[in-house]
């Protein structure tokens, strides 16, 4: 069951709805930036006066681009790497450095289309991992607001 990342490539902030970035803890409303490629992405923050208490999720989209599969050629020897679904999706989820809490998610919900989301959670400093487990859920909700690929 593919899903179509190109009908919200240029929308990108389209890819969570607010209830779900409010349901997430994620602070609206959220803003798109210019990405590598032509591309765009969107950022949610949380907002807290503690910088040690914000998260942050990024999400940028590739439609046609083999992103797995360069994550996996050039990333695979990270010190966290994982090949994983989510949603039955084809998944690897990266860390650069273990000791921090911010975790790189990419998904293949169709040849040649992927979105890459990045969680990163400083309050998670103790345990970073979790920043990971909380990307997944985002990456599912995500997911679910793809339109199935016709």
């Amino acid at each position: 069951n593919p899903r179509d990342i190109a009908a919200l490539a240029h929308r990108p902030c389209d890819l969570l709805t607010a209830q779900q970035a409010k349901q997430f803890g994620l602070g609206l409303p959220p803003r798109q930036y210019n990405f590598v490629l032509g591309t765009l992405g969107c950022e949610w923050q949380t907002t807290a006066r503690d910088q040690a208490l914000i998260r942050k999720v990024n999400i940028s989209t590739f439609t046609n681009n083999p992103t797995l599969e360069v994550v996996y050629s050039k990333d695979r020897n990270l010190p966290f790497f994982e090949l994983t679904e989510i949603a039955n999706y084809p998944t690897i989820i990266t860390r650069t450095n273990a000791d921090i809490p911010i975790c790189d998610i990419d998904v293949k919900p169709a040849e040649r289309q992927s979105f890459t989301l990045t969680y990163e959670a400083l309050d998670f400093r103790n345990d970073p991992q979790k920043s990971c487990e909380l990307g997944k859920q985002v990456a599912a909700a995500v997911l679910m607001n793809l339109p199935l690929k016709s």
